[in-house]
């Protein structure tokens, strides 16, 4: 959106369960100022099947994305785990680029705390088989659009929004889901984590909710980690954003789930139009 604007571009990139649709609360106002793409991973929305989702399969469908669009200069923004794959660009791809900023909204943190969220098996404590099984049979598609819940009511692009959450109860989409909870996933986050350090020749800005430290919304099971791993956030926050290039910045951001872009989307906005404007 927006492909009328001269300057940088904006790319948004969301974590590993994420499709463009959630961008949509926040894309149609930065289209209004500049160039814009929302990155679907290979096997989600109308994206050609990939291989598991993790930091380096879209890295790469990135890095030809960019390519193939002829993109130069560009605003990385991203959400949760969409951050992993942006330092494994930003460290193999970005000399190739003119990155003039990252953006995160409370994404990855490049701490070996990062590696315990993602072990082969899934959340929901189900085989690799019993999955395979819920999926094929179709019995996995309810439980994606409940787990999905309701719109929210940000969305600006609401038409472009429930085409591409129907997309998600594909089964194409469910086994891209599914697998980044794979031994190869697994090995490539501990990859990233003992081989790229925090980007600080870049202008930095991230996004932090006032209540990180609440993890009332953890899954069952992950209370401790969630908690735990809130802590080491917020220091890394801190010191990645104290340590890199001028102009960087750390926004707290109030009355908000993790969901920065749905529950506070304006500030999201303002926030990339000053870094476009600097």
């Amino acid at each position: 959106q927006g492909t009328e604007h001269q300057g940088p571009a904006v790319v948004f990139v969301g974590c590993f369960g994420c499709n463009s649709a959630i961008w949509q609360a926040v894309q149609p106002d930065v289209a209004q100022f500049a160039r814009t793409i929302a990155f679907d991973p290979a096997g989600y929305a109308w994206s050609d099947h990939g291989p598991a989702l993790s930091p380096q399969t879209m890295a790469d469908d990135l890095y030809a994305t960019l390519t193939a669009l002829d993109e130069n200069e560009i605003i990385l923004v991203g959400f949760s785990a969409g951050m992993l794959p942006i330092y494994d660009f930003y460290t193999r791809y970005g000399s190739e680029f003119e990155v003039e900023a990252l953006v995160s909204l409370e994404g990855s943190i490049l701490d070996e705390i990062e590696g315990e969220w993602y072990q082969p098996e899934n959340p929901l404590g189900l085989s690799a088989g019993m999955m395979n099984f819920l999926i094929t049979t179709g019995l996995a598609r309810p439980a994606a659009k409940q787990l999905q819940g309701p719109m929210p009511e940000t969305i600006k692009n609401v038409a472009y929004y429930e085409l591409v959450s129907e997309s998600a109860q594909t089964r194409k989409a469910l086994r891209t889901w599914a697998s980044q909870y794979s031994q190869g996933t697994h090995d490539d986050v501990q990859r990233l984590l003992n081989s790229v350090a925090m980007p600080t020749d870049v202008t930095v800005v991230v996004l932090q909710t006032e209540d990180i430290l609440d993890a009332s919304d953890a899954l069952p099971g992950y209370e401790d980690l969630t908690r735990r791993y809130a802590q080491v956030s917020v220091e890394w926050y801190k010191s990645w954003v104290e340590a890199a290039a001028p102009g960087s910045q750390l926004v707290i951001v109030p009355d908000s789930s993790h969901f920065i872009m749905f529950d506070q989307p304006r500030i999201v906005i303002d926030a990339v139009r000053d870094v476009v404007q600097r």
